[in-house]
């Protein structure tokens, strides 16, 4: 067996799930209703729209949507728990948006009761406070209509602000990559490289995953896309057919409400529960193109070092260290590392977040520290360092100068002295 490789479960299914079946990460359903469904009309999108306390941005939001120029568009509002006038901005629409309200129960339940109450083969999702451009939906849809495989598609974006007349504007163009189909989800298990409310999704597809879990009050959408991802084929539109709005201001559940700069740290605490899942459920064959296991002679290497990297990049440091232990055990093998490995390595520590969670964790920091001590590891270690380096410069890019200082001490305890020191100077 390869390194680092898990036994196989035979209940289990073949990985990559391109075809449309279950695995055991993927096994939430929706309600029996929403599984009944109401009749589906041909071409018609459902525009899910969550809501919470959004009355003085909602207005624009909605009106985006009433404004595309593919006309088979259902509007449904599902407001949860709004206390401020959400609910009389909505009812100036009158019957172009189909309203409902429910009792305060997160992001996740309200999309799956909304789920229920489309008519549509497709679903957006768009939150309350971005704007669709107005030819979204129509490019969406003849990027998708053109390839019966595709289980969604996803587009470039603007992030904005509000202009001088208070309505949003575009600032920021983020573009998307094009990837091979094989690779798409082994890119997003590193990163969330495109947004959730620029997609446009089959409805069959999230009936067949399970829809939302409920479970989680944040960083949903990452953990929907993810099990999207893995079983469906996906296609990039190569334009920017959303402004997603950056703002202050309140986030979180009427339970939970916290402010907008907490936005990472509080997504990166849920994101830890879908990365446990998948660490247990993927294959480890899982976490590379599938081109690349089948042409590769290391790839079992590749991929077990990939799982560290997005281990580490998300947190989940005792399972980290658990497969560098395991990696040490098996020897890194005589061929030097790979363009792929070192790459992967630099992004292992540049996330802020998860390096802020490890200078919280004493005892995962020493445990990380002893498995990179194995000899047969010293090969990883000054790469790992480099990305680290790059994670505490984004820190300080922050102006969080107190967090970078305590994160740099973490280094010399995870790495020792005289390797920070070597990376330090060689920066000069």
């Amino acid at each position: 067996m390869p390194a680092g490789r898990k036994a196989r479960n035979p209940s289990r299914t073949a990985p990559y799930g391109n075809e449309p079946r279950h695995s055991s990460y993927d096994q939430r359903r929706l309600p029996a209703t929403a599984r009944g469904g109401a009749p589906m009309t041909a071409n018609r999108v459902s525009v899910i729209m969550p809501t919470f306390n959004r009355a003085p941005m909602i207005g624009e939001s909605i009106q985006s949507v009433l404004d595309q120029t593919h006309r088979e568009v259902e509007l449904i509002v599902i407001d949860d728990g709004s206390t401020d006038e959400t609910e009389a901005v909505v009812a100036r629409y009158g019957d172009r948006v189909r309203y409902a309200k429910v009792e305060n129960g997160g992001k996740p339940r309200a999309l799956n009761i909304a789920m229920a109450m489309t008519t549509g083969d497709y679903i957006v999702v768009l939150d309350d406070d971005d704007v669709l451009l107005k030819n979204c939906i129509e490019r969406h849809l003849t990027a998708i209509a053109s390839d019966d495989s595709l289980g969604l598609t996803y587009s470039d974006f603007y992030r904005g602000g509000s202009g001088p007349d208070g309505k949003l504007a575009p600032a920021t163009l983020f573009r998307a990559p094009d990837l091979p189909r094989d690779a798409a989800f082994p890119a997003l298990l590193e990163s969330m490289y495109f947004v959730h409310q620029g997609c446009l999704v089959r409805r069959q597809c999230y009936l067949e995953i399970g829809g939302f879990d409920a479970e989680l009050r944040r960083a949903e959408d990452y953990d929907v896309l993810l099990r999207l991802l893995h079983r469906y084929p996906v296609a990039h539109v190569p334009e920017p057919l959303l402004i997603v709005r950056t703002h202050v201001g309140a986030r979180g559940t009427a339970h939970d409400r916290f402010d907008a700069a907490e936005r990472a740290i509080r997504d990166f605490g849920y994101l830890g529960r879908v990365y446990r899942r998948l660490h247990d459920s993927l294959e480890l064959q899982e976490y590379l193109p599938r081109s690349v296991v089948a042409t590769d002679p290391n790839w079992a290497r590749l991929a077990a070092i990939k799982r560290i990297a997005v281990m580490m990049r998300k947190g989940i440091w005792d399972l980290a260290a658990e497969d560098l232990r395991r990696l040490a055990g098996a020897g890194l093998g005589a061929a030097p590392l790979s363009a792929e490995e070192i790459r992967v390595l630099g992004i292992a520590l540049r996330n802020p977040p998860a390096l802020i969670d490890l200078s919280r964790r004493p005892e995962e920091r020493a445990s990380l520290a002893a498995a990179l001590r194995a000899p047969p590891l010293a090969a990883l270690r000054p790469h790992l360092l480099r990305g680290l380096y790059w994670g505490l410069r984004e820190v300080a890019a922050d102006r969080l100068f107190a967090q970078s200082a305590r994160l740099a001490l973490e280094a010399v305890k995870v790495f020792g002295v005289t390797e920070v020191a070597r990376l330090a100077w060689s920066r000069r």
